[in-house]
C-alpha cells in the first residue's frame, strides 16, 4: 500500500510537467566537445561541475556534467595518454525542482564503480552504478531510487508525522548495457515508473 502511495506521488509530480517545453533533452554528442573536453560555444548548456574518475588500472576519465534548464546531462569521457578525451557518451537525467542550491549531481567512485547520485525532486533520489569492466568498457551495474514520504497514517496529531525513506531497486542485467546506451527512460523502466 505504502509503494502504491509513492509511486502515484511520483507519477502525479511528473505529470505536472508533462506539457513543459523542457521535456525533452538535447541529444548531445562528441561534436559538442572539443578535442580536450571543453565543450563549445553552446548557449543552451552550462558546465555545472567537472568530476575526476581514477580506476584501479589507473585509467583516467572526467565526467563532465551539463546543465540546462530542468536537464543534466552527465557527459563522461575517457582521458588518453597524448591527454586526447575520448568521448564515450552522456545520460541525461531530469530534476523537477530548479530550487535545490548546491550540488545535484554528486558522483561517487570506488575500486572499479562509480556511483551518480541525482536529486530528481526533493523527496526522490536516483542512484545509478557503473562498473569499469576487464574489457575496458563501462557497463550498467545498479539502478536505484530512495523516496523519503510522510507517514502519518498512525498518528493522530500530524504534528508527530513522521518522516521516512523507501528503497526501490531497478532489474539490472549484469554487463549486458553499456553507458553510452542508458537513458533516462531505461532507467526510469528499470525502476519501474511511467515517466
Amino acid at each position: 500500500m505504502l509503494r502504491i502511495i509513492a509511486i502515484f506521488f511520483i507519477l502525479f509530480s511528473f505529470n505536472l510537467y508533462s506539457q513543459n517545453i523542457n521535456d525533452k533533452p538535447i541529444k548531445i554528442n562528441k561534436n559538442y566537445f572539443t578535442d580536450d573536453g571543453n565543450l563549445k560555444n553552446k548557449k543552451d548548456l552550462s558546465v555545472y561541475a567537472i568530476r575526476k574518475i581514477r580506476f584501479t588500472d589507473n585509467s583516467a576519465y572526467e565526467m563532465i556534467i551539463l546543465k540546462n534548464n530542468y536537464w543534466y546531462y552527465y557527459s563522461l569521457f575517457q582521458i588518453e595518454q597524448n591527454n586526447e578525451y575520448n568521448y564515450i557518451g552522456t545520460i541525461a537525467l531530469k530534476s523537477f525542482n530548479n530550487n535545490i542550491e548546491g550540488l545535484i549531481g554528486n558522483i561517487v567512485y570506488k575500486d572499479n564503480f562509480f556511483t551518480i547520485e541525482h536529486s530528481v525532486m526533493s523527496t526522490l533520489k536516483m542512484y545509478v552504478t557503473f562498473k569499469y569492466n576487464d574489457d575496458k568498457k563501462i557497463y550498467l551495474d545498479k539502478a536505484s531510487m530512495i523516496i523519503e514520504f510522510i507517514d502519518n497514517s498512525t498518528v493522530i496529531n500530524t504534528n508527530e508525522a513522521k518522516t521516512n525513506t523507501k528503497q526501490v531497486n531497478g532489474n539490472v542485467v549484469p554487463n549486458k548495457i553499456l553507458y553510452e546506451n542508458v537513458t533516462m527512460d531505461m532507467i526510469s523502466k528499470l525502476l519501474s515508473l511511467d515517466i
